[in-house]
C-alpha cells in the first residue's frame, strides 16, 4: 500500500503537487479535469478488476482489491511493477489492463504512454462531434478546466493519436516478422511504446525481455525511444525541412 501511494503521486501533475504543498491550493488539485479522470480511472478499474479477481480466484476479498489496485496504478503510472502473474486472470480483466496501457497518468508527471489529458480531450472531441451531427449549426467549444481548447491543439491531439496507433500496428507487424506470436507481438509493442515495463502477455511479466532476439531488442529499443519522446520529435528527424539551414 505504501508503494501504491507513491506510484499514485508519481502520476499526478507535479506543478499541481507543488501548488498543493507550498501554496495550499487544494481546490486547484481536485478541480483539475485530468487529475479527476486519473483518479476515477484508478477507482473504477480497481473495483471492477478487484471484484472479478475475488470471484474467479481463491484470493481473499481484501487481497484481491489490493492486488488489482497495485497493478492498475503500476500500469497507469508506467512504473513497471508486478506482484503476481496477472495474465492468468480472466481474459476480460487482462484486456482492461491492456486498455489502461494506452492511458498513462497525468501530463507533467513521470509516466509514459499517451497521458490522461489526451484521453480526456479525445473523449470531449468525440462528444462534441456527436453533438455536431445532431445540431449541425451549433458552436460548442471544447473546454478543459473551464478554458477553451484551440482547434490547433485539438488537431495536434488527433494527429498524435493516429501516429500512436500507426506505431503500435507497425511494431506489431515487425515483431511478428521477427518471429513472435501475434499476441506476444501486440502486448510487447503496446508495453514498449508506453514505456510500461510489463505486458499483458508472457513478455515482461513472468518472462524476461532477454528472450527477444538481438534484432528484436534493437527494434524494441527504438519503439521505447519513440514512445518516450512522444513520436513527433522522432518524425522531425526524418523531415527535410528540419535539416534545412534556412
Amino acid at each position: 500500500m505504501f508503494v501504491i501511494l507513491f506510484m499514485f503521486l508519481s502520476g499526478v501533475n507535479f506543478p499541481l503537487i507543488y501548488f498543493l504543498l507550498f501554496n495550499g491550493k487544494v481546490k486547484q488539485l481536485f478541480s483539475d479535469s485530468e487529475v479527476k479522470f486519473y483518479f476515477m480511472t484508478i477507482i473504477v478499474a480497481s473495483v471492477v478488476i478487484g471484484v472479478g479477481v475475488s470471484l474467479t480466484s481463491d484470493l481473499p476479498v481484501l487481497s484481491s482489491f489490493r492486488t488489482a489496485l497495485f497493478h492498475v496504478v503500476a500500469i497507469l503510472t508506467t512504473t513497471g511493477f508486478s506482484t503476481t502473474n496477472f495474465t492468468l486472470w480472466h481474459p476480460a480483466f487482462v484486456m482492461m489492463l491492456g486498455l489502461l496501457m494506452y492511458f498513462g497518468a497525468c501530463s507533467g508527471s513521470t509516466s509514459g504512454s499517451m497521458k490522461s489529458i489526451r484521453i480526456v480531450l479525445l473523449f470531449k472531441l468525440l462528444r462534441n462531434e456527436f453533438h455536431r451531427i445532431l445540431h449541425p449549426n451549433a458552436i460548442k467549444p471544447v473546454k478543459i478546466n473551464n478554458r477553451s481548447i484551440s482547434s490547433s491543439i485539438s488537431q495536434s491531439i488527433m494527429a498524435f493519436t493516429v501516429f500512436y496507433i500507426i506505431v503500435v500496428f507497425t511494431g506489431w507487424l515487425v515483431f511478428i516478422i521477427l518471429g513472435m506470436s501475434m499476441s506476444d507481438a501486440y502486448a510487447a509493442t503496446v508495453s514498449l511504446i508506453g514505456n510500461i515495463g510489463v505486458a499483458t502477455n508472457g513478455l515482461g511479466d513472468t518472462l524476461s525481455w532477454n528472450m527477444l532476439s538481438p534484432m528484436a531488442k534493437l527494434f524494441a529499443s527504438a519503439v521505447m525511444l519513440i514512445g518516450r519522446l512522444e513520436i513527433f520529435p522522432i518524425l522531425l528527424l526524418f523531415s527535410r525541412g528540419f535539416w534545412n539551414k534556412n
